[in-house]
């Protein structure tokens, strides 16, 4: 934790020092999302999650990101996984771009198995790095690379990495596209690697009401897990409805920093 600790502290003078003076800034969104997965014989994996995440930004151009979520996992047809996230960005704003450090922590509350009960992991995981996003006219740009800790687990190395694109088709529709990729290794095995990708395409959708503006989303995602011998792929689908506060309520508004709930 000491390196994400220097890390923010390292963006914070950057962003206090660099990005040109500007009206402050308040925006964000709270949602709901649901995604399907199909893993054959193995059953299916539901996703029900609530989320919110807030932004402001001052008028020296340092800008704050806080967030927190609740995901419910089914598990095939017997078990039920909580898993409680909260997650901090700070970064600078210089107006077309934003550069800063992320950090977050996901809490496995429990797993309810049926025909045994409940079984409390009370689990942390950790994840922080860096990340970066750019406008260029209708398109928005985004990375991030870090690394992640599972709590009281120290043999275990992760590192987490992807890119991010949407593209405006108009005011009210926009084209996104990403790719995600987690490598875990574990101390003293060469034959323990694990890795694990996502290549997603969405599509999302404005609807610019007076008091609540919305943002429509749908998406597939093909995954892919190769552990070894063990190389395996499944598609997932998914939707998102999302209440949005501040900034512009179509397209060409601002995008919050991603959450990464559950990397592991």
């Amino acid at each position: 934790m000491a390196h994400s600790i220097k890390i923010i502290l390292a963006v914070t003078a950057i962003a206090t020092a660099s990005p040109a003076l500007a009206q402050p800034k308040v925006f964000g969104e709270a949602g709901l999302s649901f995604t399907h997965t199909d893993l054959g014989d193995a059953g299916d994996l539901d996703a029900r999650t609530i989320h919110a995440s807030g932004a402001f930004v001052s008028a020296a151009g340092l800008g704050i990101q806080i967030g927190g979520s609740y995901l419910d996992l089914g598990i095939g047809d017997g078990a039920d996984l909580e898993t409680f996230t909260g997650d901090l960005h700070i970064y600078g704003d210089f107006g077309t771009s934003k550069v800063g450090a992320f950090a977050s922590v996901s809490n496995l509350d429990e797993i309810e198995i049926d025909g045994f009960g409940a079984l409390d992991l009370d689990t942390k995981i950790s994840t922080y790095g860096l990340e970066g996003q750019s406008r260029i006219g209708a398109t928005t740009l985004s990375a991030y690379a870090g690394i992640g800790e599972i709590e009281d687990v120290s043999d275990v190395d992760t590192v987490i990495y992807g890119l991010g694109a949407s593209y405006d088709l108009t005011s009210n529709v926009a084209l996104a596209a990403r790719y995600d990729v987690l490598d875990s290794s574990v101390d003293g095995f060469d034959d323990a690697d694990t890795r694990f990708a996502a290549l997603s395409l969405g599509i999302d959708y404005y609807v610019d009401l007076p008091n609540a503006p919305l943002r429509l989303s749908t998406s597939v995602a093909h995954a892919q897990i190769e552990d070894g011998d063990f190389d395996e792929g499944d598609v997932r689908f998914g939707i998102n409805i999302a209440v949005l506060f501040g900034g512009d309520t179509s397209t060409r508004r601002e995008r919050l920093f991603d959450t990464l709930i559950g990397a592991f």
